[in-house]
């Protein structure tokens, strides 16, 4: 038996997988009338089998579905040479039509292997340089909402927050960002992304636009995302579409839960779980739901202008986790013993992970919060402490120790990634560690779980 060929072509930094390895019989065994083909359907990628997997031959109508151990077998196949096509949901998920490989079938005695290509095969493809340790490739490809055609030149930028320690106390971090253009297939890639980072994602042209999407951290070391562009509506008010949808829990419609996008005004589903969202410019948008006790879902959504999107939202209980005990680091032990020794003063209001529980995003969570506001300002907020209609005033903000001139990485967080909140509302009342001088306002101190794991 001789391996089969993988093709994979790469196209501008991104990747594009024509076709995937196989075996191929050696040539001269006995002919027979029919035999029954059997093989293995793997993921490379992730290394284990591909419970579930559709393997078919094309041409002749046989199909088949692999077992847990990912094996499959299609009997009663005359002898020559095929295409044999396999389909699951790990090889949708990296934007791939199918993993094909044509072979020839003699006596039935060889394993076909079927597989989703590894790490390495992926990085040869679509990167220059040698993978660092702990990295990984994120690529796609931008469409035109629409009539999905690709766009060429368009912007994609990646963003994550990158955080470390110096020294003993000192946490440092920084905003990373990457930018490319996609080529003359729309496509594009990222190579040597930090592995484990809440990354997020938007492409762009001059007239076009995506939304932003996060795309959550995965073990995975390949990630794809496709995004659609639609017109500005800064530009054109009429070049909007609609986002339309009902939401269930189980088997019931589940009413008072809260959609929530960036682009437009926040709504609520009636009695019927339905909803809608009009005006909502065309492209890749994300939309959040919020249901009290229920874990908050995220769905990607791809609006065509003049036109209307469905979808259906499925809603589940927000699941309850045992305490953990702190074993960190001594930077982290020295960080916990500092919150655990403030929470016993009476001055400042304290929240942890499960106050953000259900919220779609940083800015709704904190609009929750008594005391708070979010305030606009430009294409971002201003966390403001409220105490009086003459005496609001912008709050000081410190994440995982680290004094926020701007804010903005504030707003970059997930509710998720929020591990728990200090609010003084007074400055007489902030403690050494988030005083600032000057400074007439209360402070807020955000931990995140890169912080505390």
């Amino acid at each position: 038996m001789t391996p089969g060929r993988c093709r994979v072509a790469a196209i501008a930094g991104g990747v594009e997988l024509v076709a995937c390895l196989a075996a191929v019989p050696a040539a001269g065994a006995a002919q027979q009338a029919g035999v029954a083909v059997h093989g293995i359907a793997y993921d490379s990628l992730r290394g284990g089998p591909l419970d579930g997997a559709i393997v078919s031959i094309t041409g002749i109508g046989r199909t088949t579905v692999a077992d847990r151990r990912g094996r499959f077998q299609i009997d009663s196949v005359p002898p020559g040479t095929y295409t044999f096509v396999m389909n699951h949901d790990a090889v949708d998920s990296l934007g791939l039509p199918a993993v094909s490989s044509r072979l020839m079938v003699t006596d039935g005695r060889a394993e076909i292997r079927l597989a989703i290509p590894s790490f390495g095969a992926f990085w040869s493809a679509g990167c220059a340089r040698p993978a660092p340790r702990d990295s990984i490739l994120v690529y796609g490809a931008v469409r035109r909402a629409g009539d999905l055609a690709p766009v060429a030149g368009a912007k994609v930028e990646l963003a994550w927050i990158d955080l470390g320690v110096k020294g003993r106390r000192q946490v440092t971090q920084q905003v990373q960002t990457l930018s490319v253009t996609t080529d003359a297939n729309g496509s594009y890639g990222f190579c040597g992304v930090p592995k484990g980072a809440g990354l997020r994602v938007r492409a762009s042209t001059d007239r076009t636009a995506s939304g932003v999407v996060d795309l959550p951290p995965n073990p995975d070391r390949v990630r794809w995302r496709a995004l659609t562009v639609g017109p500005l509506v800064s530009l054109d008010s009429t070049q909007v579409g609609t986002i339309a949808g009902v939401v269930m829990r189980g088997s019931t419609p589940f009413a008072n839960a809260r959609v929530v996008m960036d682009e437009v005004p926040e709504v609520r589903t009636d009695d019927q779980g339905r909803f809608t969202l009009y005006n909502v410019p065309g492209g890749t948008r994300q939309v959040q739901v919020l249901g009290v006790g229920m874990d908050a879902v995220t769905r990607t959504v791809d609006v065509v202008v003049n036109s209307r999107t469905d979808i259906v939202v499925n809603m589940e209980r927000v699941t309850t986790l045992a305490a953990a005990r702190v074993t960190g680091t001594a930077f982290i032990r020295h960080m916990a013993e500092g919150l655990a020794e403030r929470r016993k003063s009476s001055f400042g209001v304290f929240l942890d992970s499960t106050d953000f529980v259900g919220q779609g995003t940083t800015r709704t969570a904190f609009e929750s919060v008594a005391g708070l506001k979010v305030t606009p300002y430009g294409r971002n907020y201003f966390l403001v402490l409220k105490e009086g209609a003459l005496n609001d005033c912008a709050a000081n903000v410190f994440i995982d120790g680290v004094r926020q001139m701007d804010q903005e990485q504030l707003w970059s967080l997930n509710p998720g990634d929020i591990k728990a909140v200090e609010i003084y509302k007074r400055s007489s009342t902030v403690p050494p560690e988030y005083q600032v001088l000057r400074s007439t306002c209360g402070s807020v101190a955000v931990w995140t779980r890169r912080t505390f794991p």
